[in-house]
């Protein structure tokens, strides 16, 4: 087994806040909110839209890492 470095850790962090994020969201809201035509219920279309944003933030949050850990490099 290899040693992983502080960066590759630091991003595998990143990608669990996100997954728990997620999951957290989608429980909290999926489940207690009332459907629309009896279909789908409306906090999953909600959820739905916003994912777009979280893999925004996601995907800023490994790009900073990435770049702090190029500045720290020789």
């Amino acid at each position: 087994m290899t040693e992983k470095t502080i960066r590759e850790l630091t991003l595998e962090a990143i990608d669990r806040g996100l997954a728990d994020t997620i999951r957290q969201q989608f429980i909290s809201v999926a489940l207690t909110d009332p459907t629309d035509d009896g279909g789908t219920p409306l906090a999953l279309k909600r959820f739905k839209r916003g994912l777009p944003q979280l893999a925004d933030l996601h995907k800023q949050a490994r790009t900073m890492v990435g770049d702090i850990f190029k500045e720290e490099t020789p």
